[in-house]
């Protein structure tokens, strides 16, 4: 009976352990992948409390054979990498290390993104009970080539910058939790998150700004919310932007896609950079209008846990 073990990787393994995760991955997006997060290791700026190794026991050695990276997040989620076995061995064991994980982090729910062209077992996913979403896009526009040309008309509307607020989380918090309501994007998956504790997440980004967060206003009433980090490389991403359902259909995402438009032209941003579920048409529209395109797409998989 062969013998394989799952442990977290010692210090002198992590290489290797990470060679594993991004065994699938093509290069080059292979290797610039395993050098940024070595390097993040090393600089201490990330943790390895959910990076597993699996172990075929021979001979008084221990041969790496297979891998994953769980993170479990504020949110109440954990978001993991594909785990990767090599050939003839079956990923299951594995695929049993991140479900304990899960149970142990009482996780509402696990979700994996894969980038196309990443090799992946679609049936032992759907085996350990992940279930195949809509594909992530992301998309990337040029703020100075499309901002001069993104108009919007809505009286009525502006934008708060949270440093303008106080208390700011919780009234922020509150608004969020409006946008989440029957949204199109992966709803099951936003309906196990905790708001709060996705904003957490985000201001747990290395490089977030409470500049960068925004409410909507309409009327005097909040109705929306941006969230956007500055990234390196002249890049501005969009983390998030949500309005409240009754405000929806309204042109009022076209206010909030502009502002990104304009805060990465002012400065001096070659991109701005975000994601959205495919199927969340009038997202993806809103988008396309305001000059965005689609630069790659994610295979999504998610599994839902019983709320405690």
């Amino acid at each position: 009976m062969t013998d394989i073990t799952v442990t977290t990787p010692l210090a002198d393994e992590l290489d290797v352990a990470f060679r594993l995760v991004f065994a699938n991955v093509p290069e080059p997006e292979k290797s610039l992948a395993i050098e940024s997060v070595l390097r993040q290791v090393s600089a201490l700026k990330i943790s390895c409390h959910g990076l597993f190794i699996a172990k075929l026991l021979a001979k008084q050695e221990a041969q790496p054979i297979g891998a994953f990276f769980a993170q479990k997040r504020l949110d109440g989620t954990v978001l993991s990498s594909p785990p990767v076995m090599l050939p003839p061995f079956s990923p299951d064991i594995l695929f049993e290390a991140l479900n304990q994980f899960c149970r142990e982090n009482q996780a509402t729910a696990a979700f994996m993104q894969i980038p196309q062209g990443e090799k992946f077992q679609k049936t032992a996913l759907r085996k350990h009970g992940f279930d195949e979403q809509p594909d992530l896009l992301a998309l990337a526009a040029q703020p100075h080539f499309v901002q001069q040309n993104v108009e919007t008309r809505n009286a009525g509307c502006q934008l708060i910058s949270a440093e303008e607020i106080d208390p700011f989380f919780d009234r922020f918090t509150l608004v969020a939790e409006k946008t989440f309501r029957k949204t199109q994007d992966y709803p099951d998956l936003l309906a196990r998150m905790s708001v709060s504790g996705f904003l957490h997440e985000l201001e747990h980004l290395e490089h977030h700004q409470r500049k960068n967060w925004f409410l909507l206003q309409k009327n005097g009433k909040d109705v929306g919310v941006l969230i956007l980090t500055e990234v390196p490389e002249k890049v501005l991403e969009l983390n998030y932007m949500g309005l409240i359902p009754e405000t929806r259909g309204q042109g009022l995402g076209k206010e909030l896609v502009v502002l990104a438009l304009k805060v990465a032209a002012e400065r001096k941003k070659h991109f701005v950079v975000t994601s959205v579920n495919e199927q969340n048409t009038p997202a993806v529209n809103c988008y396309m209008r305001a000059g965005f395109q689609i630069v790659n797409r994610s295979r999504v998989f998610i599994k839902l846990f019983e709320k405690r």
